[in-house]
């Protein structure tokens, strides 16, 4: 499904002669509060790991670059700019990113 959707996303974007799409964006979300929840693949970390790589390569298929962003800590609105200690940032935050960058660095 993720696939599909980043295929008609990059179709879309290679339609509008857009060669990079600045996504996905693989943050989880925990608060309905934050404004970019509608970007991000969700609330679980291994489902957002799972779902990124297709959606990135759907994209590519296009002849578009998807750029992954909004890596980790960004979201939340209150006390957005305050620092976390490093091992806050290992688990749960960190995952979806290292899979899509461990993912499709692979040849297949």
């Amino acid at each position: 499904m993720s696939h599909l959707y980043g295929k008609s996303i990059g179709e879309e974007a290679r339609y509008r002669k857009k060669d990079i799409l600045l996504g996905p964006g693989v943050n989880i979300y925990r608060t309905p509060l934050n404004g970019r929840n509608f970007e991000y693949m969700g609330e679980d970390p291994y489902l957002s790991a799972t779902m990124v790589v297709p959606y990135i390569k759907g994209v590519q298929e296009n002849g578009v670059a998807a750029c992954v962003k909004h890596y980790a800590l960004n979201n939340q609105e209150f006390n957005r700019h305050t620092p976390l200690p490093l091992a806050s940032l290992h688990g749960s935050l960190i995952h979806p990113t290292e899979k899509s960058r461990t993912s499709l660095s692979r040849k297949n």
